[in-house]
């Protein structure tokens, strides 16, 4: 039957009880050890209401999972026959903590002492899985032929049927063995394979059955073991002396007698082979499978041939050293500060590469290469990587050890002094002129002008646009500062000798606030203008001054401006 679960609206207690002149008095017995319920009645009849309650894993006859009645004090009420599920069982009712069987008849009295002065009484149903239960057989076997039981005297095998959950401690028979056996314990094969002491007394069930699968019988044997009594017998010693001989010499080698002993039953022989033997130092066998045989009790001598030990060459090994001789100069800078690096027992025939150590120059210091000495002296590449050691190492005579030292060199370099660089970029406001033979440039670079002594050769020609006229040259150095005010006729400018810096060359114009008449001019044009002297500025001035000097054009302005059209495949943009 499948489970069913169905809900309901809460009714176990929904019928209504009137509980008329009735007065439910506890009343304690004398020795307090009990207690009863007497029910006060008067004339008129009273109800109480009680609902058997089997939600879980049950259904009544009706199919329901409750069933309500009402009771008078003079009532019995029989609960109801149920249909419970598959592998469950009505075990009983309670009322509160009062338990009631399956099947028994309740009193209108029992029912008020269980749920005390309550109107509405619930009962419910105690259903539980069914208690499967599990049988463990258990079995003790003995041999007849090695022994027997003791207690149970007589017995030839010794059985328990027992609860699998049975918790006692149950005894072991006891058991002897016949003449020639002793008795060694149980092995134990059940739920696991075990061996237990022949001391054992008592033995507890659970877990020790093996059961199969959806089986309730398990099985577990226990089986005596029992082990032959060894017959007395007499041992001796098989001794034997071993005699070396040098077969190539024919000789006994002197002081090397062994005697060796083993012990055994008399009658029977004892085995000496090869790995018995201690071969005396410098030899080894002549006969690597020599072996003889001795009767215990007995005693015998042999002669053994033996060889002398061809003795390996030592095998050639080389050390190689690379040492930094002036720390001051270099370092090798993944074992610093270690100022050796050693490579020790390498294989002398060996064409293994190794790795040379990296080296840093210190400041002030080239790494050039490195100079060997081993073998030969030699230098190497300051490029080199790897090396190898065949035919690279100097062996002392009579040394199984060859040296190589391997020192890097350096070279001291030369400080170059700093080259002060100076710059200077041309520059003009679109907004009032332009620079002729450069359209739409408003910056001329000119950079490395220590290449030049410092002297910028030559400054474009400006043409001033329509309002405005051209004054000559604002210089600035990078700081923003003034150094010279230069006329209109200027083409060159000295900058100080020697001196970092980024100029700045700025065209002045300035805006025409009266125009001029061509027919007046105001500057009479065979009389040339003289440059504004501002400090720095004149030819005088820069003359005194051997670093710096400003060059004016004594040409007109045709000149200049064929000037400009020479040098202009010489300006950098």
């Amino acid at each position: 039957m499948k489970k069913r679960r169905v809900l309901h609206q809460a009714c176990a207690f929904s019928v209504a009880v009137m509980l008329v002149g009735v007065n439910a008095v506890p009343v304690v017995a004398a020795d307090n050890n009990s207690s009863a319920t007497t029910v006060a009645t008067d004339e008129k009849a009273f109800n109480i209401t009680v609902t058997f309650n089997y939600w879980d894993y049950a259904v009544g006859a009706d199919g329901q999972h409750f069933l309500t009645k009402e009771m008078t004090s003079s009532d019995t009420i029989t609960p109801p026959t149920l249909t419970v599920e598959e592998g469950y069982e009505l075990k009983g009712w309670t009322i509160n903590d009062k338990f009631f069987d399956a099947t028994a008849q309740m009193s209108y009295e029992d029912i008020v002492r269980a749920a005390g002065t309550s109107e509405f009484v619930a009962i419910q149903a105690v259903i539980k899985p069914v208690e499967i239960k599990k049988t463990a057989h258990v079995a003790f076997n003995v041999d007849p032929e090695k022994g027997k039981f003791t207690d149970p005297a007589g017995a030839k095998v010794v059985t328990y049927d027992l609860d699998e959950t049975d918790g006692d401690a149950h005894p072991i028979p006891k058991v002897e063995a016949k003449e020639g056996y002793e008795f060694t314990g149980w092995h134990v094969s059940g739920a696991n394979e075990a061996d237990w002491l022949p001391e054992s007394e008592t033995f507890y069930v659970s877990g020790l059955a093996f059961y199969e699968k959806d089986k309730n019988d398990g099985y577990v044997t226990f089986e005596a073991t029992f082990k032959e009594k060894e017959a007395a017998v007499e041992k001796k010693d098989a001794e034997l002396r071993v005699h070396y001989v040098d077969v190539n010499s024919d000789n006994y080698i002197k002081d090397n007698i062994q005697t060796i002993k083993k012990n055994g039953k008399v009658g029977e022989s004892a085995e000496f082979t090869a790995k018995d033997l201690t071969i005396p130092k410098g030899y080894e066998l002549a006969d690597d499978k020599w072996s003889t045989s001795v009767e215990y009790g007995k005693d015998a001598d042999v002669n053994v041939n033996v060889k002398a030990k061809e003795e390996p060459a030592e095998e050639k090994t080389v050390e190689v050293y690379f040492n930094i001789i002036d720390s001051e100069k270099g370092s090798f800078p993944d074992y610093a500060p270690s100022t050796v690096v050693s490579f020790k027992g390498i294989a002398a025939d060996t064409d293994q590469q190794f790795e040379i150590p990296a080296v840093k120059a210190n400041d002030g210091y080239k790494f050039t290469g490195w100079k060997v000495e081993g073998a030969e002296t030699q230098n190497w590449d300051a490029d080199a990587k790897t090396f190898g050691v065949t035919g690279l190492a100097h062996f002392p005579e009579g040394s199984n050890v060859g040296y190589v030292t391997i020192t890097p060199e350096f070279e001291k370099v030369e400080e170059t002094p700093a080259v002060a660089v100076a710059n200077a970029t041309v520059v003009i406001d679109s907004n009032e002129g332009s620079f002729e033979g450069y359209e739409g440039t408003t910056e001329l670079h000119n950079e490395n002008l220590q290449d030049s002594k410092y002297n910028l050769g030559f400054l474009p020609t400006v043409v001033a646009n329509e309002g405005y006229t051209f004054k000559g040259w604002k210089v600035t150095n990078k700081a923003g500062e003034e150094i010279y005010n230069l006329d209109a006729n200027a083409t060159s400018i000295a900058f100080p000798y020697g001196v970092a810096d980024d100029y700045t060359v700025t065209a002045v114009l300035e805006k025409n606030e009266t125009p001029v008449d061509p027919d007046q001019p105001s500057v009479d044009p065979s009389k040339p203008s003289t440059p504004e002297e501002k400090p720095g500025t004149s030819i005088e001035e820069n003359k005194k001054d051997d670093k710096t000097s400003t060059t004016v054009a004594k040409d007109d302005k045709k000149t200049n401006k064929k000037e400009s059209a020479k040098k202009a495949n010489e300006q950098k943009i």
